[in-house]
């Protein structure tokens, strides 16, 4: 079940950043890639916090209850994006920073959760970070980037 779930994920990668969006891989906008480290980094805190949580009390927690347990951390997260966030504190969802919406789900078992983190600052092309508790460890982290009528430019690195 978790080879096929990581093909799926493999394949979408490649059909979402492995095609150029309009045949002209220099036109458009481009994506800002400290706000993808932000989204991305987001993601990773959450499911890095999330472990001790499932070892401590047997289950994962929502996103009150991280922030109440491990406020320290999660406050060296924005210590880290201090450039991007400028001062910034933690809110509450959808909107927990400035820009980033989470929406985060416990399963009702307190078994597995599910988080998707969205960069809302750019509406044309628009950038979303996904993760689950399989990730927990590995660093696994589902990027999803809408390609808006041609106009937003993936860069590729050579």
């Amino acid at each position: 079940m978790q080879k096929s779930w990581v093909i799926l994920n493999a394949a979408l990668l490649l059909l979402f950043l492995g095609v150029p969006s309009s045949g002209q891989d220099s036109v458009g906008a481009a994506i800002d890639p400290q706000r993808r480290a932000l989204t991305v980094g987001l993601v990773q805190v959450i499911g890095t916090v999330e472990g001790p949580e499932k070892a401590k009390t047997g289950s994962y927690v929502d996103w009150p209850t991280l922030r109440a347990h491990h406020a320290d951390y999660l406050d060296k997260f924005i210590a880290a994006f201090r450039q991007q966030l400028h001062g910034a504190s933690w809110g509450d969802p959808p909107e927990v920073l400035p820009g980033l919406s989470l929406r985060m789900n416990v399963h009702a078992d307190g078994q597995g959760y599910d988080i998707r983190v969205e960069d809302l600052s750019d509406k044309n092309c628009g950038f979303a970070a996904f993760s689950d508790e399989t990730a927990a460890g590995i660093r696994q982290t589902v990027i999803f980037q809408r390609l808006a009528f041609g106009s937003c430019h993936i860069p590729v690195e050579k």
